[in-house]
């Protein structure tokens, strides 16, 4: 790949695509030239290397052709200063004035092109087309403007002798100026801007040059877009931190509570192997994986005392956080004390050889099974003791539900054939101790599920134990919950969440066909998922337990679709709502590509570009109100993807915070209101305060002079009217002082209105 640093520019003209997309002030000001400094390096090499430099850009969205406020003039002063040299300027981006500009340029010169978004054909969309244009209209707009996009392409390209891309901000677009324009250049004549290039090496070094002890921290919504990446991290990092909304697919999938978060329902299994690939290098996992014993006694102990019941999520986590601990504090140092003896008595075998792990292993394994309960072969049913792994995740933690099974099955079938006084004694005495059993165990449990029973303040304590000692003792009398499997697929139909890989395919059948039930009675279901997703999840369940292989079938249609098309069925038919709610889901995930392809279904579609930032908005308005984003994140996507600025984003989130009936004046209306029908009219900081708000974002103090008479004009005259006017009078006097008048400037003002009024 051709580098800036291997190309010499001498006698070369090379259009640099840069993002001088900066903002400005009321008064066309540049207020940030962060981003004009970041294209500094590449602009001096081109210019050191005697080149003349075409600098192509944009500034803001125009929507009708040329505007003064988004012409490129604006900064072409700065940019001299910048580089130390005169800056020229041309007023158009193509045609003959531009050329006759470029022509003219001498080695070393610069020359600032018009703002290239000034043309439809730079990011290839229609423009001026009626609101209640037709669908055919609009095909036809969108087929003339890409076919006019190519020529618009082509002349720039002709500018120059090479492309160089530097253009960060905006690289993501699949515009003109970004993308296309980059096929009329052969490869050695086409690269990156050193900006381009630090961002892609910065990439490199980090994945490559590894200096430990080494820690990634990856955010972002979904772990179906981050898997790959995950897998070649596991391999690298000493430490993964996982934040942002997958965490809570991960939370899930380990048996978490998450509310109404964000969750991949069919990621879920995928999170677990992650976790799994993740303690591969475990010296105790290794320990585990050599079949000895499970070590999550807490997370058992955790079974066992919620008794797989619905808890007030804060309950649950601080009631077993002493029982994880001592999990965690006991085996560790049992694990170290072996270790440390190991040593001592074998100090010829290597450390954290495969060796030494294996002898620590056995010595730790003999000391759990002296002082720590646990789940041996000795004490397992027969089941248990299967060499098939289905059976043996089934029958996971079942050895006293089995071995009770068992005597009871036995005893039955003894004395059904042998009818001898024995064996009914035998079973007499079976079902007795099994009932005492199980009424006991009950009875224990009943008294924590009494205690952390919140939702019922009318009853009593008592009440509450009664009532859970009967669920428990029925549910403890079931015989399908000593049944590996069946025990199970109850759980599934009750509502739980049974993620082993042994049930994975009826849990996601049962899944499926509980989503078409919804997507076929419930119209808020149906707003946000569409039939093909659901069809899909239902096939994903059909081919897992039938062995069918609906899925395979449904995503090699879409596949096939794709190779024809270029587009993705599932895209095609999916609702605009969702594909906004999978839009920001792309943009928190800074996943360019996606939100890319996202656009482009939606323009395939013939949604309108205002529709689709509508559309959008709305989704980010909904999550922000909702406090699923933080407020510093929506600023950067409302700042970078809709080019707003900062007043223009500060009354944005306002009004979202306060409603539609919200305005930039109503916070200052009220203190107005306040003062006026409190009394206190000498009190005048709040309003104070609120015009100097105004005026930190922008508005002018005109504008406020222009809103106090047109809301209190009337309000006077009616108070004047009734005689009762002088307090108010003083206050709005006060105002107008407040924003520039003097004293007699605003009572002339005030006092006209009357005479107005009159004539």
């Amino acid at each position: 790949m051709q580098t800036l640093d291997n190309f010499n520019f001498a006698g070369k003209k090379a259009f640099v695509r840069v993002d001088f997309n900066v903002p400005l002030d009321e008064n066309l000001n540049i207020t940030d030239d962060t981003r004009m400094r970041a294209a500094l390096p590449t602009l001096k090499k081109i210019i050191a290397d005697g080149g003349s430099v075409i600098i192509g850009s944009h500034l803001g969205r125009p929507k009708k052709g040329p505007e003064d406020k988004f012409s490129l003039k604006h900064v072409v002063a700065h940019l001299s200063e910048l580089l130390g040299q005169p800056v020229k300027f041309v007023d158009d981006s193509i045609g003959e004035k531009v050329k006759a500009a470029v022509a003219e340029l001498k080695p070393g010169e610069v020359l600032v092109l018009e703002n290239l978004r000034f043309y439809a054909e730079e990011e290839g969309k229609p423009r001026g087309l009626a609101e209640d244009a037709s669908d055919e209209e609009k095909a036809a707009a969108k087929k003339a403007v890409k076919a006019s996009q190519k020529e618009f392409t082509k002349e720039l390209a002709s500018l120059a002798d090479v492309y160089v891309n530097d253009a960060f901000g905006t690289a993501h677009r699949a515009h003109a100026s970004t993308a296309l324009i980059a096929d009329y250049f052969t490869p050695e004549n086409k690269m990156f801007g050193y900006l381009m290039e630090k961002e892609v090496k910065a990439v490199e070094k980090v994945m490559k040059d590894i200096n430990r002890p080494f820690t990634a921290i990856m955010g972002g919504s979904k772990v179906s877009s981050k898997i790959e990446i995950i897998e070649n991290l596991l391999n690298k990092v000493d430490n993964l931190i996982i934040t942002g909304g997958m965490t809570y697919t991960f939370t899930k999938a380990q048996g978490g509570k998450i509310g109404n978060s964000i969750c991949e329902d069919d990621k879920l299994d995928l999170a677990l192997d992650l976790m799994k690939k993740a303690k591969e290098n475990s010296a105790i996992t290794q320990w585990k994986s050599w079949g000895y014993f499970e070590t999550s006694i807490g997370q058992s102990m955790k079974s066992v005392i919620t008794g797989q019941q619905s808890l007030k999520e804060n309950i649950v986590e601080k009631s077993m956080i002493l029982a994880q601990l001592g999990d965690d504090v006991t085996w560790g140092y049992l694990w170290n004390a072996c270790e440390a003896e190991i040593k001592d008595k074998h100090p010829d075998v290597k450390y954290d050889s495969k060796e030494f792990i294996k002898m620590v292993a056995d010595r730790f394994d003999e000391i759990v099974d002296q002082t720590q309960v646990v789940d041996s072969v000795l004490h397992r049913s027969q089941i248990m003791r299967s060499q098939d792994k289905l059976v043996q995740m089934a029958t996971a933690f079942m050895a006293e539900p089995t071995k009770s099974y068992n005597l009871l099955v036995n005893a039955v079938r003894d004395a059904s054939e042998k009818k001898s006084k024995s064996s009914i004694k035998r079973l007499g005495r079976v079902v007795t101790a099994y009932t005492a059993t199980q009424v006991m165990n009950a009875a224990i449990v009943a008294v924590i599920d009494a205690a952390r029973d919140l939702e019922d303040d009318d009853k009593t304590f008592w009440d509450k134990y009664i009532e859970n000692l009967k669920g428990n003792i029925v549910d403890n009398m079931n015989p399908i919950s000593m049944i590996p499997f069946a025990k199970d697929i109850v759980s599934i139909f009750q509502g739980y969440d049974i993620s082993r890989l042994d049930m994975q395919g009826i849990s996601k059948l049962y899944a499926g066909a509980n989503n078409m039930r919804k997507y076929i009675t419930d119209p808020d279901y149906r707003e946000k998922h569409t039939f093909y997703d659901v069809a899909k999840e239902t096939a994903r369940g059909v081919s897992l337990v039938t062995g069918i292989p609906g899925f395979n079938v449904l995503r090699d249609i879409e596949s096939l679709y794709h190779a024809v098309t270029g587009k993705w069925l599932g895209g095609i038919i999916r609702s605009n709502t969702r594909q906004y709610q999978r839009s920001v889901d792309a943009l928190l995930d800074g996943n360019t590509e996606e939100y890319n392809s996202i656009m482009q279904e939606l323009s395939d579609k013939n949604v309108e570009e205002d529709k689709i930032d509508s559309g959008i908005m709305s989704e980010l308005k909904k999550r922000y109100t909702a406090g699923e984003m933080e407020k510093s994140t929506v600023e950067n996507i409302l700042k970078d993807q809709f080019e707003m600025d900062d007043n223009d984003i500060y009354y944005k989130l306002k009004k979202w915070e306060n409603g539609s009936d919200w305005t930039k004046y109503s916070d200052f209306y009220s203190a107005l209101d306040n003062a006026y029908e409190t009394g206190k009219i000498n009190d005048r900081d709040k309003i104070k305060a609120e015009i100097d708000d105004l005026k930190k974002h922008g508005v002018k103090e005109e504008n406020i002079k222009s809103q106090i008479t047109e809301k209190y004009k009337p309000i006077y005259l009616e108070a004047k009217k009734k005689g009762n006017y002088a307090d108010l009078k003083n206050l709005l006097i006060s105002a107008y002082m407040m924003c520039g008048d003097s004293h007699s400037e605003a009572m002339k003002k005030i006092d006209n209105w009357s005479k107005q009024k009159k004539s």
